[in-house]
């Protein structure tokens, strides 16, 4: 029995000795994988101002590894615009390929001895005049190549840039009422005035003349912007506690004096609490009047909030 115990114990080390082998003979170098930091929150979500200039984003590649690299590693992105499709039909999506003509990115960058990341590489997007405002774009970027013949992590070789261009609205603050043919608040309320439609409450709203006289459209509403904007639409919000007497036709003019008057744009509206629209080219204007030829349901209208960008 003492002899069986020594076999056993002799056995179980020739068998640790063996593993330990196994381990100094494994290559810490297979450990090395390359990859995208942004991949790790796919798709990344980047809202854009619709502006002149082109605006950027920050993209990269990284080293994980047991060590830092001894040398420096040279990685190369392309973009893949083919993976759009698939990734609609994986998560049920229906995004649009970033247009080519909208964006640059940079291609090639070098992850530094001793470091594990590359420096922040910059991927510059066109909205103006490349994007339409308020669709979502997607961008797939993916790392193709790591130094000599490195692993690349294939879960987070590729980041999807999910991209939509927004319009910023108008800063409403030092605007102020011009004109405007009825409203129904009773003089030292506020209740359904003009003023509502600016005060950022969606719970408050101007209401056309409804008690003594009821007249019909069309009705109209006139600011001052305070300074010439370039303005490229407007948005209704609607009143929130009646379903009738929502904008259905509208005209919107600008106004660079507040005595000549241009046609910006006439619109029919959805039957919604929110409608927006937008010009056809931007035009520019301090003054802006907005007709209401028809409303929904009444010849009287409301309104909560308008706002322009």
């Amino acid at each position: 029995m003492f002899i069986g115990a020594w076999c056993f114990i002799l056995g179980f080390a020739a068998l640790c000795v063996s593993c330990n082998k196994e381990e100094l003979r494994y290559n810490p170098a297979d450990w090395v994988k390359l990859y995208m930091p942004q991949a790790i929150n796919n798709p990344v979500e980047h809202p854009l101002v619709m502006r002149d200039s082109a605006q950027s984003i920050v993209y990269g590649a990284a080293y994980a590894g047991t060590t830092y690299p001894a040398t420096d590693i040279t990685v190369t992105f392309q973009a893949k615009p083919d993976k759009v499709a698939d990734f609609n039909a994986q998560h049920g999506t229906d995004y649009k390929v970033l247009p080519a003509d909208s964006y640059t990115f940079q291609s090639s960058a070098i992850i530094p001895a001793g470091k594990d990341n590359s420096a922040p590489l910059h991927l510059q997007i066109k909205t103006i005049g490349a994007l339409e405002p308020l669709v979502n774009y997607l961008l797939p970027l993916s790392l193709v190549q790591a130094g000599d013949n490195l692993t690349i992590n294939p879960t987070l070789q590729t980041s999807y840039f999910l991209i939509r261009g927004e319009y910023k609205r108008f800063d409403r603050s030092a605007w102020k009422i011009v004109d405007f043919s009825t409203q129904n608040g009773q003089e030292g309320s506020a209740n359904e005035r003009v003023e509502n439609a600016l005060d950022g409450d969606i719970n408050t709203f101007w209401h056309s003349q409804y008690q003594g006289d009821r007249p019909g459209p069309p009705h109209f509403l006139t600011f001052d912007m305070n300074k010439l904007q370039q303005v490229h639409g407007v948005s209704f919000s609607a009143r929130r506690n009646a379903a009738n007497g929502q904008f259905k036709r509208v005209r919107v003019e600008l106004s660079q004096d507040g005595q000549n008057w241009q046609l910006a744009g006439s619109f029919e509206l959805a039957n919604a609490l929110e409608n927006t629209v937008y010009l056809a080219s931007n035009m520019e204007g301090r003054y802006i009047r907005i007709w209401i030829d028809e409303a929904y349901g009444n010849i009287t209208c409301s309104l909560a909030e308008l706002n322009v960008f």
